[in-house]
Parts: structure tokens; C-alpha cells; sequence
């Protein structure tokens, strides 16, 4: 714990240092899920105690019938093209509306694009508080009446934490967007899975937790068809040797696994490592501490972000995914995925650190699924030398992607409403919710 006291301790008041720091934390090897829970904790004293429930006015709430629709709020700054809104744009629409009246409270900016058009389109009830205060849009909630309020940003660059502070809605939940507990007394469940949130891992979260059985992410692949591949050297890549790939944001790159990388490329003659960063400082600090470690420059192939469409046409490319630790890949590796490119990861022991493993078990192939670094680095250093295995995992993904529980967005939302039964069930008889997996949606 003294790596995430003296992070406590350096913290400053202003909200924004303090959403930083969370973040930051996740990308620190040093952490382990009940660090990150105290750092949470703090940051939430810090940013929220002043944040008074008694503040919002109470007087216009009007009695609920037994038979109404269940009102779910959903609080989004992303109603835009950002990752948490491809995501989360099947969401909204796929609801029952015999049983579920679907709010989305959008509080970000509306840069007029696809994603931010779908879900206005799909949502029953679209509601645009971009630019209102906390106590503005926990008021707004409150006057609609929501039942369950689910928030998809937790401690990312654009919270919204400190509405769900002041206590709008009876049951409050965190979901998606953000990889671990928000540390709010006032979060009252999170969701995951049996393995971002394994049956031991209660004491690293201040939520309850609700287990999704197959992965805690929705996302909207399913609606993509792939474009051809482009050819390697269109890419700049070489034709026939390996490539390896890393499309995650560097900032979730240490030492510690760039090591384990440039160690594989040792291992393998000819081979490349591509990368997705169209930062030219990135590139350079990445270019020479691989050139101290004794890898030609070279063998880093660097591309700048592209268009969804070509990006994920691009992945088509690349014969294996390495995957960044502690903070790995999440809506980047479904992407991955539903390219047909194999993800290589290490099992954590965080929640941001296990969602690859996740979503690998929700795609059927959990050989990808490393028990260490040096498992990690062994697979990857074989495969490149003999790619049949590698091969034959990426026959089986191609032929079973349609079915796979990965890309069943219908069925995550099913998943969901189950939950949403369950805890308004439990509300209303006045019994908390159990970190237990969910009763089946049948």
C-alpha cells in the first residue's frame, strides 16, 4: 500500500487533478485492485464530500405505480464518435419497452456524427444537459423519476460522478466506461464478469457487484462489415515476415512489457512490431530506447490513427496482437477480434489489467490467455516461429465470430435487464443486491 499512499497523499483538490490521477494509476504495475480502491476512496472524498443530497428539491416527486415500465437512466458524456460511444450505441435502442422506459442523459459536446444521431434516434428518451452543473443534471434525473441510474464514465476526463452525489436516483451503478470501483459511497453496484470481477475480488471494489455471465462489455461490431483487407505494403509493412501489432493508446505502454516486446523481436529475425500513434514523440522515445536495447529502429512500424472503417480493415494485416499490461486492451482488443486478429494477453490481477482475458472467454479462445509475462513472451516468440497454431485460432474465430457471445449485443442488454429486475426487486423489498453471479435471463 505505500505506492498508493504516497499517490493519496501528493493529491490536489481540483476534480481534474483528481480524475488524473485515478487514471494514471491503472497504468502503474506497482497497484493491485485494493490499492486502486484507496486511491479511489480518496479521490472521491476529496472531490465530493462538499455534495449535499439535501440539496436537490424533493418536492415534485410524484408516487410510482406498482405496474410501471422500470425507468433507466443512463448518464453519457461519449454520445459521440469516441470508443465508449460505439460501445454503448446498441444499447439504448435494444431495450424492452413493454417492461423499460430508457433515458439517456447526454452530457457531452454533439459533434453532429453517426454515433450521436443513432442514439438520439434509438433512445426513448433523449435529454441534452451539456454544459448544466452537477446539482442541474442530478435534478434533472430526479424530476424524471429514474429507478436505476447507470453511469458509463466513472472517473474518465469528462465525470459526471458528482451528479450521482447527490443521490438523483434510488440505485446508482457504474458500467463500461471506466475499468475499476469509482470509490463513491454514493456508486451503489458495478458491473462486470467472472473475470474482470472474480468471486474473491469484493474487497478491491466499495460497489456490490453484478456478474454479467459471458463479459461485461456491449459493443456494436456485429454491424460491421469488414471492408479487404489492404495490402501489407500499402502499410508500409514487410509481405512475408511476422507482425506483430499493438493498436492500444501508448500511454498504456511501460517499460516493463516494451522490454518483454523488444525481447520477442530479439527472439525473431525479420519480424516488425507495428504500432498506432500518430505522435511524433512517441514514435522518436519509442525509436531509441528500442535502438538502446539493441532492435534496429527500424523493425517499429508506426501508423497514424485511421477512419473506424479502414482501421479495423487495416487489423486484417497483422499476424498477432500483443496486448499492453497492466492497463490492456478493451474496446480495442473486440476490435481486434471481430478482424480476425488474434489478442495475446496476461491475466491480472485488476479489473483494467483483465478485461482482454474477458472478452478472449466471451470469443472462445482462451489459449490466448497467459498465466505471466514469460508464458506471454514464450507463446509469442513460438508462434512467430511456427504460425499453425496461430493458424488455426484464427480459422476458428472466423468461422464462429457471428455466434460468438462477444459480439451478441442482444443479448448483453438481455443480461442487463435481468440485472435491473433483479436489484428493483430487491429495492423494493428492501434487501441489498449479492456480489453473485446473475440468475439466468430465461
Amino acid at each position: 500500500m505505500q505506492k498508493a499512499d504516497s499517490v493519496i497523499l501528493g493529491l490536489k483538490t481540483a476534480p481534474e487533478s483528481i480524475e488524473d490521477n485515478t487514471i494514471i494509476a491503472h497504468y502503474l504495475p506497482e497497484f493491485r485492485q485494493q490499492d486502486l480502491r484507496k486511491i479511489s476512496e480518496a479521490h472521491c472524498r476529496a472531490a465530493y464530500s462538499h455534495f449535499n443530497p439535501s440539496d436537490l428539491d424533493r418536492s415534485g416527486a410524484m408516487p410510482r405505480a406498482v405496474d410501471a415500465r422500470l425507468r433507466v437512466g443512463y448518464l453519457l458524456a461519449d454520445a459521440r464518435n469516441h470508443a465508449n460511444g460505439y460501445n454503448t450505441v446498441l444499447l439504448f435502442g435494444k431495450h424492452d419497452r413493454q417492461r423499460f422506459e430508457v433515458f439517456v442523459f447526454s452530457t457531452g459536446p454533439n459533434d453532429h456524427g453517426w454515433v450521436r444521431a443513432q442514439i438520439e434516434r434509438e433512445a426513448e428518451h433523449f435529454v441534452d444537459l451539456f454544459g448544466q452543473t452537477n446539482q442541474a443534471i442530478a435534478q434533472r434525473i430526479h424530476d424524471d423519476r429514474i429507478d436505476i441510474l447507470v453511469d458509463l464514465m466513472g472517473h474518465t476526463s469528462m465525470t459526471r460522478l458528482g451528479a450521482l452525489a447527490y443521490r438523483p436516483a434510488p440505485i446508482q451503478i457504474t458500467w463500461l466506461g471506466y475499468p475499476g470501483t469509482t470509490g463513491a459511497s454514493f456508486v451503489d453496484y458495478i458491473i462486470g464478469d467472472p473475470v474482470v470481477t472474480p468471486a474473491d475480488a469484493f474487497e478491491g471494489y466499495t460497489e456490490r457487484i453484478i456478474r454479467l455471465p459471458h463479459t461485461y462489455q456491449i459493443n456494436n461490431l456485429q454491424t460491421y462489415a469488414l471492408k479487404e483487407a489492404p495490402t501489407r505494403s500499402s502499410l508500409g509493412l514487410p509481405e512475408k515476415e511476422f507482425v506483430f501489432c499493438c493498436f492500444n493508446n501508448p500511454n498504456k505502454l511501460n517499460r516493463e512489457r516494451f522490454t518483454a516486446w523488444m525481447s520477442i523481436l530479439k527472439a525473431c529475425p525479420g519480424s516488425v512490431l507495428w504500432l498506432n500513434t500518430g505522435l511524433e514523440e512517441a514514435r522518436y522515445n519509442l525509436q531509441q530506447e528500442a535502438t538502446r536495447m539493441g532492435i534496429e529502429s527500424r523493425r517499429l512500424i508506426f501508423s497514424a490513427p485511421k477512419e473506424r472503417a479502414d482501421y479495423l480493415a487495416s487489423m486484417q494485416a497483422a499476424d498477432l496482437f500483443l496486448d499492453t499490461s497492466p492497463c490492456g486492451a478493451h474496446t480495442t482488443a473486440s476490435d481486434a477480434l471481430w478482424a480476425g486478429l488474434p489478442v495475446l494477453t496476461v491475466l491480472g490481477n485488476t479489473f483494467a489489467s483483465r478485461v482482454c482475458a474477458s472478452l478472449l472467454q466471451a470469443a472462445n479462445l482462451p489459449e490466448l490467455i497467459m498465466p505471466d509475462e514469460s508464458a506471454y513472451v514464450a507463446k509469442a516468440i513460438a508462434w512467430a516461429h511456427d504460425s499453425s497454431e496461430l493458424r488455426a485460432l484464427r480459422h476458428r474465430l472466423a468461422e464462429t465470430k457471428a455466434a460468438l457471445p462477444l459480439f451478441d449485443a442482444e443479448s448483453r442488454v438481455r443480461e442487463s435487464e435481468v440485472a435491473y429486475t433483479q436489484l428493483w426487486r430487491d429495492h423494493r423489498v428492501g434487501k441489498e443486491g449479492l456480489n453473485t453471479p446473475l440468475r439466468s435471463a430465461s
